[in-house]
């Protein structure tokens, strides 16, 4: 179980009970502009901050210009670490989910601003697509906040996508803040975000030579739906494109 990348905004399993699952997903690259019947309000309602959302969270990646770093292995290593520290922590109960993670990771090796998304299998269609107004729940670490989500837009199920998601999400306000009893599995974020962080001053986070990156934005999501999975659930640098220029 396993697969996303990184690309615009702002989204585990006990084997008692389920047989070994496969840690990654395949991806649609059909654009979601395809899909009529979509809605999105303009005009951001809800403060990003006010959540505790940082904002490059919504800003598009931009290539530096100049000498070229490729950061693909790194990329590849970093979700395989979290990834291998999170199977540890196989604690959802056997229905079928879609658990999506977001988190920075600066120069120095600490990683911040852990984000959990969990989206129930219901609202993946068998055609891998989001159902648009289905719901789905985030928790936000920095805050230690729990959320109830609805987007409106036909997304494909591919974890580069996520922040198209939450963006989707806070541009139509439909947002709402609820209390973790009320959210499905809610008390299963806030241990899975400290797994993440304890990753932390791990070798493995160590920025290429040279970079003058301060940060880097890591997305990469966990599922035990079959129709989604890929065979392979290690990372590989051939999944990724990032070269730094400068």
């Amino acid at each position: 179980m396993k697969k996303i990348i990184l690309t615009l905004l702002i989204l585990i399993i006990g084997t008692s009970v389920f047989a070994k699952p496969n840690y990654t997903y395949t991806t649609s690259d059909t654009p979601a502009s395809a899909y009529s019947g979509t809605y999105v309000n303009e005009e951001i309602t809800t403060p990003i901050t006010k959540i505790g959302i940082p904002e490059e969270y919504l800003e598009t990646q931009v290539e530096e210009q100049g000498l070229e770093i490729v950061w693909n292995q790194w990329h590849a290593d970093v979700r395989n670490l979290v990834y291998n520290k999170l199977q540890k922590y196989d604690k959802f109960p056997s229905s079928q989910y879609l658990c999506e993670y977001i988190y920075t990771v600066d120069k120095n090796k600490s990683i911040s601003n852990i984000v959990i998304v969990y989206i129930p299998g219901t609202a993946i269609l068998p055609t891998k697509i989001i159902d648009p107004h289905s719901e789905f729940y985030m928790y936000v670490d920095s805050t230690k906040k729990y959320y109830r989500l609805k987007q409106y837009t036909m997304l494909p199920v591919n974890a580069s996508r996520i922040r198209l998601i939450l963006q989707s999400v806070l541009k139509s306000n439909a947002i709402v803040e609820e209390e973790m009893y009320k959210v499905p599995y809610a008390v299963l974020f806030e241990p899975m975000a400290e797994v993440i962080r304890k990753c932390e001053q791990n070798k493995v986070l160590t920025f290429p030579e040279k970079s003058k990156r301060t940060s880097v934005v890591v997305t990469q999501g966990i599922t035990n739906i079959k129709r989604i999975q890929d065979d392979d659930s290690e990372y590989k640098a051939s999944e990724f494109n990032d070269t730094e220029r400068w």
